[in-house]
């Protein structure tokens, strides 16, 4: 912030970098990156996409224990791209269990998509 002293002490008025970045979505300090912008073979994680994914339930539905999966549409108005990905990729009756949700609170067949990871056991 060489030469902005001014957002140096905005940041600061705000409560310090920490805070600001957790103001924007950003997990755990300002270094962080916010989960929309990690690489797209971090979605192909299952345990990385569930954790981040009770973590947007939590957030943005308010359900400290998930009570079921948020639709594509939710997804896609709040900007969670990766999100959107890994539920595509892994399916919603995977992810459903990664998280605890009831299957029968999921939507739709719920089958992965198809791809070299998920084609080796074929």
């Amino acid at each position: 912030l060489e030469g902005r002293s001014d957002l140096a002490s905005a940041i600061e008025r705000a409560g310090g970098a920490v805070e600001v970045a957790q103001s924007f979505s950003a997990k755990g300090n300002a270094n962080t990156v916010a989960p929309s912008r990690v690489s797209r073979n971090s979605w192909r994680n299952e345990k990385y996409a569930a954790e981040e994914m009770k973590r947007w339930i939590r957030e943005s539905l308010g359900d400290e224990q998930p009570k079921r999966l948020p639709t594509r549409n939710e997804l896609k108005s709040a900007g969670a791209w990766g999100l959107r990905y890994a539920l595509s990729l892994h399916g919603s009756t995977r992810m459903a269990e990664l998280i605890g949700v009831p299957l029968d609170a999921v939507r739709g067949r719920g089958r992965p998509r198809k791809t070299k990871s998920t084609q080796k056991g074929d």
